[in-house]
C-alpha cells in the first residue's frame, strides 16, 4: 500500500516537473521571437531604404581615406577598429610615461641625498608644461576633443626649445665648473625624461585625433 502511494506520488512530481520544463521552454520561446522580431524589422528596414545603393561594387568596395570612407565596411567598422588600436597604442605610452616619472623620482633621491645646490636653468617651467600637456591630452581623450588634441600637438616645439636650452646651459656651466658635473648631467637627465614624457604626451594627443577624424599625423616628421 505504502509502496503504491509512493509510486503514484513519485508520477506526479514527474509529471508537474515536465509540465513545469513545458511551461519554461514555452515563455523562453516567446522572449526570443519578441526580441528577434524587432531586430529583423530594423535590418529590414534598413535594407528597404540603402537598396538602391546595396550595388555589388558598394559591398566589396575597399575602405579608404584612414577607414573613412569606402563602401559598406567603413562606417561598420572603422570607428570600432580605431577605437582599438588607439587605446592600444595610448595604454602603452602611459605606461612608458608612468616608467619615466620613476626615473625622475630616482634622479629626485639621488639628488637630494647629495649637498644642496641651485637650478641654474627652468626644469620647474618645463615640469609645468610638461604636466599641462598630460592633463590636456588625456582631458582630449575622455571628451574626444579633437581642438584640445590640436593644441597638445602644437606645445610639443616649445618643450623641445626648452630641453635644448637647458642643455646649451648645462654643458657651458660643466665647462666653468667640473665639480658641479654629475648633479648638473642629473638635472640634464631630467630635462630629458621630460622632454620625453611630452613626446609620448603629443602621441597620445594624436591618436585621439585619428580616433575621432581618422586622420594620421605624426610630430618630428620632416625633420
Amino acid at each position: 500500500m505504502t509502496a503504491t502511494i509512493a509510486a503514484e506520488l513519485g508520477e506526479t512530481v514527474q509529471g508537474d516537473d515536465h509540465y513545469r520544463v513545458r511551461i519554461a521552454k514555452s515563455v523562453f520561446a516567446v522572449i526570443t521571437v519578441l526580441l528577434i522580431i524587432p531586430v529583423l524589422a530594423i535590418i529590414g528596414y534598413l535594407i528597404f531604404r540603402a537598396w538602391p545603393v546595396l550595388t555589388p561594387s558598394f559591398i566589396l568596395e575597399n575602405p579608404k581615406d584612414y577607414m573613412t570612407a569606402g563602401g559598406i565596411w567603413a562606417p561598420l567598422v572603422a570607428v570600432d577598429l580605431r577605437f582599438i588600436v588607439a587605446v592600444l597604442k595610448i595604454n602603452n605610452d602611459l605606461e612608458r610615461i608612468g616608467d619615466l616619472a620613476v626615473n625622475i623620482a630616482q634622479k629626485a633621491k639621488t639628488l637630494a641625498a647629495r649637498p644642496p645646490m641651485p637650478v641654474p636653468f627652468d626644469l620647474a617651467g618645463m615640469s609645468e608644461k610638461t604636466q599641462a600637456m598630460l592633463r590636456d591630452s588625456l582631458d582630449s581623450l575622455v571628451d574626444l576633443d579633437t581642438t584640445l588634441a590640436n593644441d597638445v600637438c602644437g606645445r610639443d616645439d616649445e618643450i623641445d626649445r626648452m630641453k635644448r636650452d637647458i642643455r646649451r646651459q648645462a654643458e657651458k656651466l660643466i665647462a666653468a665648473d667640473p665639480a658641479r658635473t654629475k648633479g648638473l648631467l642629473l638635472l640634464l637627465a631630467v630635462s630629458r625624461n621630460l622632454e620625453r614624457i611630452a613626446d609620448l604626451t603629443t602621441n597620445i594627443a594624436e591618436d585621439v585625433i585619428y580616433l575621432v577624424d581618422g586622420k594620421i599625423i605624426r610630430h618630428g616628421e620632416g625633420e
